[in-house]
C-alpha cells in the first residue's frame, strides 16, 4: 500500500516506483548553503521526513560539523577551505586574505555576469567556478553521508534569476558532478512555500479552494518575491501557478551588515584609534576593514534582534528605551592592510537599537524604494521587489491571503512589523523555530526532488514570469505569453513562429538584420547578423523557440531568400546585471577591469581614467580618487592639470575641503586657471568669500564668460556688496543673450543671474528652453518602434 502525501490536499497521483528512494535538496545560498535528504519507501505507509545533513567543515582551529555551510571559499597555503573555515578567515586579523584573489563570498550575486576575478588562480576566476566549488563540497558531503545512492538532486535558485544566471548554475552543478534534469532547478520562494505546506500539514491550503500567497524570501544576499496562486480542481487535484516573481533585487542581510559597519562601526573604530577619516584609502577599507566589521555587525545585529524579540514576547518592548543595546564581551581586532597602521582594535564593540534602526530604516520603507548607494554599500527597501511583483501581476495587497516570510534576514522584528502594516488584510506566516526560516528552502527542494523521483511529476511547475517578445519595426511582438507553463512547448519540441519578414533587401553584399528579444520590458538578447544577398524586402523569417523547465531558452532564426535558407542560432551572451536595476555603468566597470589587466602604457592610463569617471558618476568617490591619484604620480603637462581639477571635484564631494583646495591651487599653478579657479571659488563661496572672490577674478581674467560673472555676483552678495553683485549679474546676462546657443551649464548660471535680478520674463524663457530640450531629447531616441538600429541594421517587419 502506497503512502499518501497528506500535506498535499487532493494529490492523488500514484507512485511510479515501489522501491525505496533517496533524494537530495541543495539550497545554494548567497550567505549560507544547506543539503537536505529524504529517504522514503513509498510502500511503507509512513510519511517522508526531510533531514538536514550535518557537514564536516575544515577550519584552522580544527573540524566543525554543522548543517549550515557558509557560502565562502578560500585558499591558504594551497589548501582550499569551504564553509566555516573560510568564513572565519573573512574577518580574521591574522589571515588577511585578498577578496577575489584568495577568498570569495557572496559570488552568487555575480553569477550570470561577465565578472572575472583578476589575479585568482585557475578554477577560481568566475562566479560560476566558485559556485561549482561550493556545490562540489555539498554534493560530496551528501555522498559521504550514506552508502545509499542518490536518485534525484534538486538545486534552488532565486525565482528572479534570469536565463544566463540559471544556465551558469546548471553548468556549476555539472562541474560538481550533479546532473539537473527537468524541474531540478527550483525557485527558492516556491521551495519555501512547499516546505511550509508540509510543515503545516497542508492546512494553509485546506481552508479555502483558492489560496493566494506572497512568499518573501529575505536572505543574506537577496530579497526574492513570488506570487503563488494555489487552487484545487473539482476532483481535488492541487494546482499551484506562479503568477509573478520579482526582478533580481540585490537586497539582503549582508547589505544591512555593511550599512551598520560603514555608518556605525567604522567611524567608531577610526575615532577610538585616533585615525583620520581618509588615512585609509578606498581599497583598504573595502578589502580589509569593512569585511571584518560586517562580520562584527552581523553578530551584534543578531544579538540585538534576539533581545528585542525576547522583550516583545515578554510585553516589555519599548523601542525608545536607551538601554536597548548589546555588547560583545571581548575586544575585536580589525586588519587594515596598511603597512604602518596594521591592526586596529575596538575595545568594546557595541550596537544600540537606535543606531541599528537609523542605519537600516531604508530597508523596510514602503515609500522610499530607490536604492541609496554609498561608497561601500547599497541600501534598498524590501518593498521594491514586493511592489514590483504586485504591479507586474496586476494585484494589490488586498489580493493576498497569506504572506510567507522566510530567510535569515526576515528574523528582524522590523521586517515583520513593516509587512504586517502593509498587508493589513493578510495573515503573516512565519516558522515557530527561527532556524526553520533559514533551512526551509533546502527542505522544500528535497520535497520537490521526492515528488519528481517518486511520482514523476510535481504540482509546483515552473512558468515564464514575463512575456518573451521579438522586437519588430512596428514594436514588440509577443512570442511566448507571460505565465506560460514550462517546458514550452509542452512536448519539449520547437515552437514555430511565422509572420516576420525582412524590412530591407539588397542585390549584392549583405543586409544587416537586428535580432532583439525582450523579457517583459528588458532586453534579453540583441545582436546584428548579416543576411547574404540576394535578399528581397518581404522575404520571410521563421522563428523557432523553446524553453525547458529549468528556464533555459534556445532560439533559431531562418531567413528564406532566393539563395536559400540562412539559419542563425541565437547565443545568449550574458545580458543580465545582478542589481535591482541593471546598470550599464557597472557592467562597463567590469569590462574595463578586464581590459586594464590586458593593457599597458598610454592605453591603460586612458582606461583607468574612464573607470575613475564611472566610479565618480556612481558616487563612489574614494575609489575614483584612488585611481586618479595613482595616475597623478606619473602624470605631466595637460594630463596632470586635468587630473588635479578632477581630484578637486572628487575631494569636494567627499567633504575633504583641505585636499580640494590644495588640488585646485596646484591646478592653477600649473596653468589650469579657468576651470580650477571657478570650481575653487564655488567651493569657498560660503566658507571664505573673500578668497572665493580672488579665485573667480582669476577665472574672469582668463575667461570672462557669463557663468563666471554670475558666480561673482553670488560671492559679492555674500560679502554684502549688493550693488557690485547686481553689476556682475547684469554682465552675466549681457554675455549670454542667445538661449538656443547656450550649453545646459551656461543656461543654469544664466537662470541664477536672472533670478537674482528679478527678471521673471528671462527666467520663464530659460525654463521653456530647458523643457523644449528635454522633450527633444526624449523624442530623438529610437525605442525600437521603427528606424535603424545599431550599425545601420534594420529590425524585421511583422506581417501577421
Amino acid at each position: 500500500m502506497s503512502a499518501a502525501l497528506e500535506w498535499l490536499p487532493g494529490w492523488n497521483q500514484p507512485p511510479i516506483t515501489d522501491q525505496a528512494i533517496r533524494v537530495i535538496g541543495i539550497d545554494l545560498g548567497t550567505t549560507n548553503s544547506t543539503v537536505t535528504e529524504i529517504v522514503w519507501d513509498p510502500t511503507s505507509g509512513e510519511p517522508p521526513v526531510a533531514s538536514l545533513i550535518d557537514i564536516p567543515q575544515r577550519t584552522m582551529q580544527g573540524e566543525v560539523v554543522r548543517d549550515l555551510v557558509p557560502s565562502v571559499v578560500s585558499l591558504l597555503d594551497g589548501i582550499e577551505y569551504v564553509g566555516e573555515g573560510a568564513h572565519r578567515m573573512r574577518s580574521s586579523a591574522t589571515v588577511p586574505l585578498r577578496r577575489g584573489t584568495e577568498i570569495w563570498w557572496e559570488t552568487k550575486n555575480e553569477i550570470g555576469t561577465r565578472r572575472e576575478y583578476l589575479g585568482a588562480p585557475e578554477g577560481y576566476r568566475t562566479p560560476r567556478e566558485i559556485a561549482a566549488r561550493v556545490l562540489t563540497f555539498l554534493h560530496e558531503a551528501a555522498l559521504d553521508a550514506s552508502e545509499r545512492p542518490i536518485d534525484r538532486v534538486v538545486v534552488t535558485v532565486p525565482a528572479s534569476f534570469q536565463l544566463t544566471q540559471r544556465q551558469d548554475t546548471i553548468d556549476a552543478a555539472a562541474a560538481a558532478g550533479i546532473t539537473l534534469a527537468g524541474q531540478d532547478l527550483f525557485d527558492e520562494p516556491v521551495a519555501a512555500f512547499l516546505d511550509y505546506v508540509v510543515n503545516s500539514a497542508g492546512t494553509v491550503l485546506a481552508d479555502r479552494p483558492r489560496t493566494r500567497v506572497m512568499v518573501v524570501d529575505f536572505g543574506g544576499g537577496t530579497c526574492d518575491v513570488a506570487l503563488l496562486d494555489a487552487s484545487r480542481a473539482a476532483d481535488g487535484v492541487l494546482s499551484v501557478a506562479r503568477k509573478g516573481v520579482s526582478r533580481f533585487h540585490r537586497i539582503g542581510g549582508s547589505d544591512v551588515d555593511l550599512v551598520i559597519a560603514a555608518q556605525v562601526l567604522m567611524p567608531l573604530l577610526l575615532e577610538e584609534n585616533g585615525i583620520e577619516p581618509f588615512a585609509l584609502n578606498y581599497k583598504l577599507k573595502r578589502d580589509f576593514v569593512l569585511p571584518a566589521l560586517a562580520s562584527l555587525a552581523e553578530q551584534l545585529k543578531k544579538k540585538l534582534s534576539d533581545l528585542v524579540t525576547h522583550r516583545i514576547q515578554l510585553g516589555t518592548f519599548n523601542e525608545d528605551d536607551p538601554a536597548l543595546r548589546v555588547t560583545l564581551p571581548t575586544p575585536f581586532d580589525v586588519p587594515t592592510g596598511h603597512p604602518e597602521i596594521g591592526v586596529l582594535r575596538l575595545a568594546q564593540p557595541e550596537l544600540t537599537l537606535a543606531q541599528m534602526r537609523s542605519a537600516t530604516k531604508r530597508f523596510v520603507s514602503s515609500t522610499l524604494l530607490a536604492p541609496l548607494t554609498d561608497e561601500y554599500y547599497q541600501a534598498a527597501s524590501i518593498f521594491s521587489p514586493i511592489r514590483d511583483t504586485l504591479t507586474r501581476a496586476d494585484w494589490t495587497p488586498m489580493h493576498i491571503d497569506y504572506v510567507l516570510l522566510v530567510g535569515g534576514a526576515s528574523l528582524d522584528y522590523s521586517v515583520r512589523e513593516a509587512l504586517t502594516s502593509y498587508f493589513s488584510d493578510a495573515s503573516i506566516l512565519t516558522y515557530s523555530d527561527p532556524l526553520d526560516a533559514q533551512r526551509c528552502v533546502g527542505r522544500g527542494a528535497a520535497y520537490q526532488a521526492l515528488l519528481l523521483a517518486a511520482y514523476g511529476v510535481s504540482p509546483l511547475r515552473a512558468t515564464i514570469a514575463d512575456a518573451i517578445s521579438v522586437r519588430t519595426s512596428s514594436g514588440p511582438q509577443v512570442v511566448i505569453a507571460a505565465n506560460t507553463p514550462l517546458p514550452y512547448p509542452a512536448d519539449g519540441s520547437w515552437e514555430t513562429i511565422t509572420g516576420l519578414a525582412m524590412a530591407e533587401g539588397a542585390e549584392r553584399g549583405a543586409v544587416k538584420l537586428h535580432a532583439e528579444f525582450l523579457s517583459g520590458e528588458r532586453t534579453l538578447h540583441s545582436q546584428v547578423r548579416d543576411v547574404l544577398a540576394p535578399v528581397a524586402q518581404g522575404d520571410p523569417i521563421t522563428l523557432r523557440i523553446k524553453v525547458d523547465d529549468n528556464q533555459r531558452m534556445q532560439i533559431r532564426m531562418e531567413v528564406q531568400t532566393q539563395a536559400g535558407g540562412q539559419q542563425f542560432d541565437v547565443d545568449l551572451d550574458n545580458p543580465f546585471s545582478v542589481t535591482a536595476n541593471p546598470n550599464a555603468d557597472r557592467d562597463r566597470i567590469l569590462e574595463l577591469e578586464e581590459e586594464i589587466a590586458r593593457s599597458s602604457g598610454s592605453r591603460q592610463r586612458v582606461l583607468l581614467r574612464d573607470m575613475a569617471l564611472l566610479h565618480f558618476k556612481l558616487k563612489e568617490y574614494e575609489r575614483a580618487r584612488q585611481l586618479l591619484e595613482g595616475l597623478l604620480a606619473s602624470a605631466a603637462g595637460s594630463e596632470s592639470s586635468w587630473l588635479l581639477v578632477q581630484l578637486g571635484l572628487i575631494c569636494g564631494e567627499m567633504g575633504d575641503i583641505q585636499a580640494q583646495v590644495e588640488y585646485y591651487r596646484e591646478a592653477i599653478r600649473q596653468g589650469q586657471s579657468s576651470s580650477a579657479a571657478f570650481n575653487l571659488a564655488l567651493a569657498l563661496r560660503k566658507e571664505n568669500p573673500a578668497q572665493a572672490l580672488e579665485m573667480i577674478d582669476i577665472r574672469i581674467e582668463h575667461s570672462g564668460d557669463g557663468p563666471a560673472h554670475s558666480l561673482r555676483g553670488m560671492i559679492l552678495k555674500e560679502l554684502s556688496r549688493p550693488d557690485d553683485a547686481r553689476s556682475a549679474w547684469q554682465a552675466a546676462v549681457a554675455l549670454m543673450p542667445d538661449l538656443p546657443a547656450l550649453t545646459d551649464f551656461e543656461l543654469g548660471w544664466l537662470r541664477s543671474a536672472a533670478s537674482s535680478l528679478g527678471d521673471d520674463a528671462l527666467v520663464a524663457a530659460i525654463d521653456k528652453e530647458r523643457k523644449d530640450r528635454k522633450s527633444k531629447a526624449q523624442n530623438s531616441g529610437d525605442d525600437g518602434d521603427g528606424g535603424q538600429r545599431p550599425g545601420g541594421a534594420a529590425l524585421p517587419d511583422w506581417r501577421d
